[in-house]
């Protein structure tokens, strides 16, 4: 899937740019797996759409599984009319691969035509709380904008929040 993957790249370069201290998207940390669409569940490297490349890629794949979807009709209604709708089930998916290796999953969506969303788990909500959220209470996640997310936290931030997250 083209759209899949180009997006996985945008998501790699977001990242990147997010873990390098001077916000550059050079050197690389992160690019989408060879993987990708098709977990083989061998290594941690292996969980999620993106591999790490550099040093603070490999930090950040320590802490993090990262499943990206882009699809063209992406809605929360479907948690009111559907049994087990597709944000749910992409989520369960990512949560059980990252459970095995104790990292925390981030669920990046993007609809077309809409702002990028970040899903994680709701405990890793602190100060600065983000403008916007969309809370499951029952899966124990929350959504932010993903530009929000990139701004609000930095990778320092989000290790200790998940240190404390593993520490549950």
């Amino acid at each position: 899937m083209a759209k899949g993957g180009s997006y996985e790249r945008e998501v790699a370069k977001a990242l990147t740019r997010w873990l390098n201290p001077d916000g550059t998207e050079k050197p690389i940390q992160l690019w989408r797996s060879n993987l990708s669409g098709g977990w083989s569940g061998r290594e941690l490297a292996d969980v999620g759409d993106l591999a790490p490349k550099d040093q603070l890629g490999f930090q950040f794949r320590t802490y993090f599984g990262v499943e990206c979807k882009h699809w063209r009709d992406i809605s929360f209604w479907g948690i009111f009319t559907h049994d087990y709708p597709m944000v749910l089930q992409w989520w369960d998916k990512l949560a059980t691969e990252c459970e095995e290796y104790d990292i925390c999953p981030l669920l990046i969506m993007k609809r077309s035509r809409y702002a990028e969303l970040i899903g994680f788990p709701t405990p890793l909500i602190r100060e600065p709380f983000p403008k916007r959220s969309i809370v499951l209470p029952h899966a124990g996640i929350t959504f932010i904008v993903f530009s929000e997310f990139l701004e609000l936290y930095n990778p320092s931030r989000m290790y200790a929040l998940v240190d404390t997250w593993r520490n549950r």
